[in-house]
């Protein structure tokens, strides 16, 4: 990859996604960068852990020898596009997906990075602007990604989990959380489709939306909640529900993963209180897979537990709070 670096380069930092809007660099995953693809953006490179360089410019064809270079893995794990272009990268990434899953040539591993890249951008969509443009694309994508990971054994949905950034982010946490669901209820049913219903992954990607509607001081406030925020903070699925309802786009098992997924089999959850066979079987694997990946996760007020640390905790719950049958499948993802 060094011939190709700029022999005239202009640094660039490359800053964590800011809140107040300004702009900073998205990844996208190299399978993305196929011989002959002509650019709708201006594409940079990484140079060290925080900084970009200018790689190709907008309007400039992939080189053939750079998507060798992929393929034989010598490119870098990401390259990196402004945000202010992010709608052009959108777009591009949607409509090669299908091309990149279904292109033998190109290893496995790639592929999953491709499919994890845009899962995570239209996540982040989703979650920024809760509207039916993004719900509606969200739901599409979804399906998609169900279709890939039936074709594969529940280890590459697994191992989808790992790829994204382990400190914690509504966003990321949620890609993450999806993921791991639709491997659980692979366990479990041999298919993803055999689960009964198709649409499912989209409430298991979607499951915490509602926490759009929570005011981000909230969220991110790093001491103890008051009494008056925790309360607003345990009605973000039922904002959840409310929003995937509302856009029409989701059918009833997705929209019980949105609504019941802090509910506790002993009736002591939320929002309503329901118990045991109350909860849809989707909310009950979404619970596992939520919590798993909260434990796992890098956060300024906590460090990440081991996998096995946080399986050992979460065993004390089984009966109480967690459904045994589906922590036995998530614990069998781990064996593997």
């Amino acid at each position: 990859m060094d011939s190709f670096q700029p022999s005239h380069i202009l640094v660039q930092r490359l800053p964590r996604p800011p809140e107040n809007g300004r702009r900073y660099f998205l990844p996208l995953a190299p399978a993305f960068l196929s011989s002959g693809w002509e650019l709708p953006f201006h594409l940079y490179s990484p140079l060290g852990k925080d900084r970009v360089v200018p790689f190709l410019s907008r309007g400039e064809k992939i080189p053939a020898r750079l998507y060798d270079a992929i393929l034989r893995g010598r490119a870098t794990p990401y390259f990196y596009v402004r945000s202010d272009e992010r709608a052009s990268l959108y777009r591009y990434e949607e409509d090669l997906l299908d091309e990149i899953l279904e292109t033998s040539q190109t290893p496995l591993s790639l592929r999953c990075r491709a499919l994890h890249n845009l899962t995570a951008h239209l996540a982040r969509e989703a979650y920024e602007n809760p509207h039916r443009d993004t719900l509606s694309r969200q739901s599409a994508h979804c399906q998609k990604v169900t279709a890939f990971l039936d074709r594969h054994p529940p280890a590459v949905a697994r191992t989808l989990t790992r790829m994204g950034d382990r400190r914690y982010s509504d966003h990321g946490h949620a890609v993450n959380v999806g993921f791991l669901s639709l491997a659980m209820a692979k366990t479990v049913h041999g298919r993803i489709l055999d689960s009964g219903d198709e649409e499912m992954a989209s409430g298991f990607f979607l499951y915490d939306v509602g926490k759009s509607r929570i005011q981000r001081q909230i969220l991110d406030k790093p001491g103890p909640l008051k009494k008056e925020e925790w309360a607003e903070v345990r009605k973000h699925p039922i904002y959840g529900h409310s929003l995937l309802e509302r856009s029409c786009f989701f059918d009833q098992p997705a929209l019980q993963i949105a609504l019941a997924h802090h509910e506790r089999l002993d009736g002591r959850g939320y929002p309503w209180g329901l118990c045991g066979r109350e909860i849809h079987p989707f909310a009950r694997i979404c619970a596992l897979a939520d919590t798993f990946d909260a434990l796992t996760a890098h956060r300024p007020h906590k460090s990440a537990l081991s996998i096995y640390s946080a399986l050992s905790l979460m065993k004390q719950d089984l009966g109480s709070r967690f459904d045994g049958r589906f922590f036995d499948a998530l614990v069998l993802l781990f064996r593997r």
